[in-house]
């Protein structure tokens, strides 16, 4: 099947079936749609009037979608997420500062890298939307222009770690792990561009950050020694208030109430006294008068990151509906800590129905999947395998797998790795398993469903460019088609990663695009983290005699334990810094990549 045939055929699917969407609707129609049910809540917790009908509620039941986060790491010290007015994401992974844009899905990457080094502890955008501010462990603020992808400026803030950031206007707030926070006015010289210094917090790195948005200038700190402080930028030095927020560990959570001036929600805390109600808790504060108007106890901080996380979880009846749903995902097999890592990164699925969605979808994946390791990994990327009607949205599509002779291993593969693909409009799906058959793809072959998983991401536009580029470096159209079926996701890999890899093999190993269209595998690989170190350490195996060159891709594809045994560890006594110099080069490679 020739390539101007994928595209009529993906052009006539994406003509046939038109994208589905869900529009919002409103809790309340007095209120404004995004903050109508969380002031619903809010109006509950507050009111005296106990004979006030209950109400119907309404909510998102489904994520719009799940990010694939590897490398992000959490730590009460980082802020490593934020969103920007105009939709726009920042997440810092593996130490890189990503922009990604949910409507186009483009990435781009801001390297911080810098003389006398600095990895990067928090990040927030400026209310222009187009700035941003990024923290780093030594001290240092670069404000970055994100649509130019410049580094206009770095701010010596202080010699201590920068784990808490927060614009008001022009003004950017930071938190250090010295307890200090501090205004610096980016627009003045480097000498003068701290404007304030609020002192307060005693005990170690500031964990959280947030001006009101009201006109009554406030800002609340929170720290690893439990306090919140509210401060009044037009005071100097001293804090309006001191709020016990949690007896230990430290505050993180902190949200000014939208739509109700002096009212700030915190939450954290870890260990400490069980009896304790300050750990584990949800506290709402009148910052005019510093008391705790209410609170919602759960009696454990994982419980209270739930709640931080899904804010509905708070309406719940803690006893009827959320304590079954725990003991139920145990009773299938999941032990506390793994329980306790789900329901942390995926609280809305405590929000299903027990009995109608909760349990019967639960078996029914346990059924085709078996492994709930694998069950965990689907959930993390979408929710709708536990609250949507898989008999509607699911099913159908594994009967179209089925009718195909694809193995139940492959179905499997596919649900636990691209669960959203498994969840398309089954008309949609039926023509994008038609579509990798007619391709050539063998049914028996994990591939088969690889490739579903891969077409069902680009489009007529993907496809020509992307063969546009293959095309460029050498390979013909046969080539590129062979090299899809034996590696789908190669179409998917950006235009810079495949000019990268293909230099790199080409003029280094002398691997032809001939070759390389063999081996498509290869251009997935990492170059900095594995290709280069361990081509480093076969050329001086080479240069020594201990090894012939060959044109084997074997010791690219083994596994690093494996490669240390066989390439590294064996040839110690001959090479005894053999070790030294694969980690050394390692290392290097990875920072030339970032720098």
């Amino acid at each position: 099947m020739e390539f101007d045939d994928v595209s009529q055929l993906r052009r006539r699917r994406d003509r046939e079936i038109p994208l589905l969407s869900f529009p919002m609707t409103p809790v309340n129609p007095d209120v404004p749609s995004k903050w109508g049910h969380y002031r619903q809540i809010l109006n509950d917790l507050f009111s005296n009037n106990s004979n006030n009908t209950k109400k119907r509620k309404r909510s998102v039941l489904y994520s719009d979608r799940v990010l694939d986060a590897i490398g992000l790491e959490d730590a009460d010290h980082l802020n490593v997420l934020d969103w920007n007015p105009s939709i726009l994401l920042s997440i810092v992974l593996d130490d890189t500062v990503h922009l990604w844009n949910p409507n186009s899905s483009a990435d781009c990457v801001l390297t911080t890298g810098e003389s006398g080094g600095g990895s990067v502890t928090s990040v927030s955008w400026a209310p222009d939307g187009r700035h941003i501010a990024i923290g780093l462990d030594n001290g240092r603020i670069q404000l970055w222009d994100a649509e130019g992808k410049r580094k206009l400026r770095t701010l010596m803030s202080r010699s201590s770690r920068i784990g808490a950031l927060a614009w008001q206007g022009n003004i950017l707030t930071s938190g250090g792990s010295d307890g200090l926070v501090i205004d610096s006015d980016p627009r003045l010289p480097s000498s003068s561009v701290v404007v304030h210094t609020y002192r307060g917090h005693r005990r170690g790195d500031i964990c959280g950050l947030e001006w009101a948005d009201s006109g009554f200038k406030q800002l609340a700190s929170g720290g690893r020694d439990g306090l919140v402080y509210i401060w009044d930028s037009r005071i100097e030095d001293r804090w309006m208030f001191r709020l016990r927020a949690a007896a230990t560990g430290a505050v993180r959570a902190l949200g000014w109430c939208p739509f109700r001036e002096n009212l700030l929600a915190t939450g954290g805390g870890v260990g400490g006294d069980a009896d304790d109600d300050s750990n584990g808790s949800i506290k709402f504060w009148n910052t005019r008068t510093g008391d705790c108007v209410s609170s919602v106890t759960t009696g454990s901080s994982q419980i209270a990151n739930l709640i931080t996380k899904c804010p509905i979880l708070i309406a719940s009846n803690w006893d009827k509906t959320i304590k079954p749903k725990f003991y139920y995902l145990q009773s299938a097999g999941y032990s506390s800590s793994d329980l306790a890592s789900l329901l942390s990164s995926i609280p809305h699925i405590l929000t299903a129905s027990l009995e109608n969605r909760l349990k019967p979808n639960f078996e029914l994946l346990k059924s085709i999947i078996g492994s709930n390791k694998l069950i965990a990994s689907a959930l993390r990327q979408t929710t709708r395998l536990i609250q949507g009607n898989l008999e509607t949205d699911f099913l159908p599509n594994v009967k179209t797998l089925e009718s195909c002779g694809i193995p139940n291993t492959s179905i499997a593969k596919l649900v636990g790795l691209h669960p959203r693909v498994i969840l398309m409009p089954n008309e949609n799906f039926k023509v994008t398993v038609e579509l990798i058959r007619e391709m050539g793809f063998n049914p028996l072959s994990t591939m088969f469903v690889h490739g579903v998983a891969a077409v069902s991401r680009f489009n007529h536009s993907t496809w020509k460019k992307k063969l546009g580029v293959y095309k460029s470096l050498g390979w013909s159209q046969k080539e590129v088609m062979s090299a899809f079926v034996r590696q789908p996701f190669c179409m998917l890999l950006s235009e810079k990663k495949i000019r990268k890899a293909m230099d790199f093999y080409v003029k280094e190993l002398k691997w032809g695009p001939s070759f390389l269209s063999v081996h498509p595998v290869l251009l997935n690989l990492s170059l900095e983290k594995r290709v280069m170190p361990r081509c480093s350490v076969t050329s001086l195996l080479e240069a020594e005699g201990l090894m012939t060159k060959s044109s084997s891709v074997h010791f690219l594809m083994i596994t690093e334990k494996d490669f240390l045994d066989k390439y590294v560890i064996r040839y110690k006594n001959q090479i005894p810094k053999l070790l030294d110099a694969y980690r050394a080069d390692s290392q290097k490679a990875c920072s030339e990549a970032i720098l």
